[in-house]
């Protein structure tokens, strides 16, 4: 590999409804807002000269069933990405998948194949200095298949959880320190919604290209752009989902973003207050999760 590559993950192309509306195209607002971040990943990545965008899972978001309004509009964007002379990746994620395994059959995005230079990847593959590999259930199976595969002088691709990448969860997935010793140059990890580096740079989770719903706040969303000596992330430009627990935290940073006011104790007065800072400071939408004061 001597040029570099793109990854993006957890994409999830969906018609989204809390903050979204139907825009002049007919298309769902957030949808639309996802799609364009793929087509910033690719023009960021053609600009830095390199080709290959790869897709590390979950590029739809509803298993088993894909709407025409959801499919239509991001095959088109892929058209629009491959006309652009970029070749495109893709390894099917649970979340793709109508069962519990890859296949052609039962992907959701298997239909993309029909645009020249889009590749689906359903089995483990060695490809131009990356190893991409599916979604595999079961982990000590994809620990195997890994294993098997391994190069010192190629990356791994796969879909899979990686312990240590989102604070609460339990870990019941993979340990970075054993991607590290797997015999891979860099391993990158979809799944998770959190872009984070483990093990001096080796092993990575790629993270969300955008916030999606209220589990994402604190999280770090974009896409990476893989060099032969380095890695660069670049943060999402989409609507981040914020918590603000104190009036105080209002400030334009939230300007653009999903906000949740969760105040303590907040009476009438203080929540009205909030509303409209909020809105001068330009949030593109709001919900309000506040405890509200009691009154004797």
């Amino acid at each position: 590999m001597t040029t570099p590559y793109a990854i993006v993950s957890d994409v999830h192309c969906h018609n989204w409804s809390r903050f979204s509306q139907v825009n002049s195209l007919g298309v769902n607002s957030r949808l639309q807002v996802i799609l364009e971040e793929l087509v910033r990943a690719a023009t960021t990545l053609q600009a830095a000269g390199g080709n290959i965008l790869r897709v590390a899972g979950d590029l739809f978001h509803v298993r088993g069933k894909i709407e025409p309004s959801v499919f239509n509009p991001t095959y088109d964007t892929f058209r629009q990405i491959a006309a652009m002379g970029i070749k495109i990746e893709i390894i099917p994620g649970n979340h793709d998948l109508e069962g519990h395994s890859a296949d052609r059959l039962g992907n959701a995005m298997q239909q993309l194949e029909q645009i020249d230079g889009v590749h689906v990847i359903v089995e483990p593959r060695d490809l131009d200095g990356a190893v991409m590999v599916p979604w595999i259930e079961d982990l000590d199976e994809l620990r195997a298949v890994c294993k098997k595969l391994a190069d010192p002088n190629l990356d791994l691709i796969i879909h899979a959880p990686l312990n240590g990448v989102l604070t609460g969860l339990p870990a019941m997935g993979l340990e970075a320190g054993e991607c590290a010793k797997w015999g891979y140059r860099r391993v990158f990890c979809g799944h998770y919604h959190n872009h984070k580096s483990f093990c001096g740079d080796t092993v990575f989770s790629v993270g969300a290209t955008s916030h999606q719903t209220w589990s994402d706040p604190d999280t770090v969303a974009g896409f990476l752009i893989v060099y032969p000596d380095r890695v660069e992330h670049h943060e999402s430009r989409a609507p981040k989902f914020i918590n603000i627990d104190d009036v105080a935290d209002i400030t334009p940073a939230v300007s653009g973003n999903y906000v949740r006011l969760r105040l303590k104790d907040a009476d009438e007065k203080v929540l009205l207050a909030a509303k409209r800072d909020l809105e001068a400071s330009g949030a593109a939408g709001w919900v309000d999760h506040s405890s509200k004061k009691r009154t004797s």
